[in-house]
């Protein structure tokens, strides 16, 4: 439908940085073709089959120079957060969407302006904080809740589902030493957390993320936790009213704002410190809200903390960007038959912005790509250890996405315990993956962290892998990424999942709702109240 479009559209990548002069970029189509022949031929890049066994093929030190450079590349780089195309098998490819799957990116991406209309949607979630002013309603209750305590107190972080991702992004900043994850149901588990924790519980303090407070496994961490404090403070003499006080300044609550939610209620009639969670907020789209509370305690400034929701805002309006008057025109025009109609849109369309320099777009094009050609198995490789964002990840993928064939490494760890089944095609079952490399730049990174991960992607792609590089920026002050950095990325991947939606359900999957979640929920009722009836 606007094929035109799509040539000059993906032509911008292999002209962003100098990747364009070496073999491993995705040429997205050839303009030349497209004038000739009104269509575009599409290479080939199904890998080479290999039989029998072998450890290594050889390849061109060129090739891995070529990967080198391409890591290292960015290192002066102001931006926070870069992302690049590599091909499946090192060559030079013509890969262009069908008019079809175009058609339907042009759809997807104005259904998604129009829901951004919404002040509730996601996309918008950056904005609601700011005028808000949660920012500092949040550090001002942190500052509060920590002050008893000293600089030497740990805590204990009590969350599920996306909300317990947030110690995956206090780590990725370089913070996190004093914080101890745990959401467990038996004893024995909590007493081991307080042990990681550092054992002292006159040090200690507790954080629950739950919105609705309903949450099984949050609820019987909370009462084993609730337990041993109480039990600890009885231990010391305390009439059980002093024992309530001392109790309650070790907890803080990040959940509804309605008092008769079920952990709101909990937390008043207790005296503990209390964060109201943003209303109509999709769990999986709302990483900044749930992250705030204890990226606030593991030291992150609040002029950081500004930096990183601006900055998710400003990724937001970009990945957003477009010229609302100029879209019923362009649709008059595609509607239309004949080339020149379909140059004309196209053109409109570049010169607007609307769609040229989208990331998100661009990687979720790629994924459906890769998969209509073999590459349908996902992988995530984590090539900092410091930014293993996992959780994060299989959050959004395998819940909201429902996706089967996902597989998370974080080198080098991995490399060593499932690089031969993950990455080895001489496996008789080993597909093609779509491997996703997240890796980051700086101007600190020895050049041999460089060498390794060019090592890895090389051999990948010499297995004839499809891959992605997206580079987060180190933070020169402290062991982490950016705020920024970390910010952009958690906007992109949320633009990244809704696009994928759109490729791969026609965007009919409800990726705000876990289905299986609720299912396993009722069960346990139902065996609880058969218990109770034995």
């Amino acid at each position: 439908m606007v094929l035109f479009y799509c040539v000059q559209f993906f032509a911008k990548v292999v002209n962003m940085t100098v990747i364009s002069k070496i073999n491993n970029v995705v040429n997205f189509g050839n303009v030349n073709n497209f004038e000739k022949n009104n269509s575009i031929s599409k290479t080939n890049v199904q890998a080479q089959n290999f039989s029998g066994t072998q450890e290594y093929t050889k390849v061109p030190v060129e090739t891995y120079k070529a990967y080198f450079n391409i890591l290292k590349e960015e290192t002066k780089n102001n931006k926070p957060l870069i992302t690049k195309l590599l091909t499946g098998n090192g060559n030079d490819n013509d890969i262009c969407p069908s008019p079809k799957d175009i058609s339907k990116l042009y759809d997807a991406f104005k259904n998604l302006l129009e829901q951004s209309k919404d002040e509730n949607f996601w996309t918008n979630l950056p904005k609601k904080i700011l005028k808000t002013g949660m920012i500092d309603k949040v550090y001002d209750t942190v500052d509060k809740f920590k002050a008893p305590f000293g600089k030497d107190a740990k805590l204990i972080f009590v969350a599920l589902g996306n909300p317990a991702n947030a110690d995956e992004a206090a780590k990725a900043l370089g913070l996190g030493s004093n914080i101890t994850y745990c959401c467990a149901t038996s004893p024995h588990e909590i007493k081991n957390a307080i042990n990681n924790a550092g054992g002292n519980l006159d040090k200690i303090q507790v954080m629950i993320s739950s919105k609705s407070g309903s949450t099984f496994e949050s609820n019987e961490t909370y009462k084993f936790l609730l337990n041993e404090f109480e039990n600890h403070y009885k231990q010391k003499g305390l009439s059980d009213e002093e024992t309530k006080q001392e109790v309650a300044k070790h907890f803080l609550c990040l959940t509804d704002k309605n008092p008769s939610a079920k952990l709101k209620k909990e937390a008043i009639e207790r005296g503990y410190a209390t964060v109201d969670c943003i209303d109509n907020l999709a769990s999986g789209f709302g990483d900044l809200a749930y992250d705030m509370p204890l990226l606030a305690y593991a030291g992150l400034k609040k002029d950081e903390m500004v930096k990183m929701v601006k900055t998710s805002e400003n990724w937001n309006n970009y990945l957003l960007k477009s010229s609302d008057e100029k879209i019923p025109f362009i649709d008059k025009l595609l509607n239309k038959n004949g080339l020149d109609n379909v140059k004309k849109a196209c053109f409109i369309l570049i010169n607007s912005n609307n769609l040229a320099d989208n990331d998100a777009i661009k990687l979720a094009l790629f994924d459906h790509e890769a998969a209509k050609e073999g590459a349908k198995k996902e992988q995530f490789i984590f090539h900092d250890t410091t930014l293993d964002l996992s959780s994060t990840i299989a959050q959004l993928y395998r819940e909201s996405l429902r996706k089967v064939n996902l597989e998370l490494n974080t080198y080098p760890r991995c490399a060593h315990s499932g690089l031969q089944s993950a990455i080895d095609r001489t496996l008789s079952n080993q597909p093609i993956n779509n491997i996703t490399n997240i890796s980051t730049f700086g101007k600190d990174k020895p050049d041999s962290a460089y060498q390794l991960e060019a090592a890895h992607i090389t051999n990948a792609a010499n297995e004839g892998h499809w891959q992605k590089l997206i580079q987060l920026k180190l933070d020169d002050k402290r062991n982490g990424v950016t705020p920024e950095a970390l910010a952009a990325y958690l906007t992109l991947k949320s633009h990244v999942a809704y696009y994928k939606n759109q490729f791969e359900n026609d965007g009919a999957l409800d990726i705000y709702k876990m289905p299986y979640v609720n299912g396993y929920k009722k069960i346990r009722e139902e065996l609880v109240a058969t218990d109770k009836k034995d």
